[in-house]
């Protein structure tokens, strides 16, 4: 009977002994588990920001190729925009000598000879570049953009013109008119566009792409020297 309970208590304890090594397996195991789950996630973070550390060279020329066309569209706009800025500023200077002109004729029952007889200074241009070359050009101021010019022709038909003309740029050549006396199929009294012919700067570009596409201007004549444009 002794040897019995001695047995059934050895049992006992292998029993006993057997449930703590599987528990502390298991739990070896569990832990092994999470390690092995913690260095998976740890790689494929690590991975994860490697891939965004850089751009690919893919990546980097879909970039360059829209700014490239982003260029392409928006330069040329501009271009235009910044030429229309200057066309309404000589637009401008133009009719302030122009109506400084009419003025003085009123004034004196003649015309003036030169800018330096009017009540109104032109602008503080230093060059005395012509660019319209026909006979009677009185007077002239230039710089590099533009050139200033008093035409007074005792002809048949008596003509008094400023011009104002383009000298440089895709545009050379282009520019405005201010008739005060009546000149041969030039409106007085109004600034017209022009694109020169001959005599001085000439227009190099298709017609109609200074006055017409540019400035919206609406064909109206032309001389043999020049090509004009009523503006809206």
């Amino acid at each position: 009977m002794q040897r019995e309970n001695e047995n059934k208590i050895r049992r006992h304890a292998e029993f006993n002994s057997a449930s703590s090594t599987h528990d502390v397996s298991q739990e070896k195991r569990q832990r092994q588990t999470w390690k092995t789950l913690n260095q998976v996630q740890g790689d494929n973070i690590h991975l994860h920001n490697g891939n965004n550390a850089g751009f690919t060279l893919i990546e980097l020329l879909v970039v360059v190729l829209i700014f490239g066309i982003l260029a392409a569209v928006a330069l040329p706009q501009y271009q235009k925009a910044v030429e229309k800025s200057r066309a309404t500023q000589a637009i401008t200077l133009l009719k302030s000598i122009g109506q400084a002109a009419e003025v003085y004729h009123l004034a004196n029952g003649n015309w003036p000879a030169s800018f330096d007889e009017l009540g109104v200074e032109p602008p503080n241009w230093t060059g005395t570049t012509k660019g319209y070359t026909a006979n009677g050009v009185s007077d002239a101021v230039s710089n590099n953009d533009w050139s200033l010019q008093w035409w007074n022709y005792p002809g048949e038909i008596e003509s008094h013109v400023l011009y104002i003309t383009r000298m440089n740029g895709s545009y050379a050549g282009g520019g405005f008119a201010y008739a005060l006396a009546r000149p041969d199929n030039v409106p007085t009294g109004q600034v017209v566009c022009i694109e020169r012919k001959q005599l001085g700067v000439t227009f190099s570009g298709a017609d109609g792409s200074y006055c017409q596409k540019l400035l919206k201007g609406i064909f109206k004549d032309q001389t043999s020297d020049h090509r004009f444009y009523a503006l809206p």
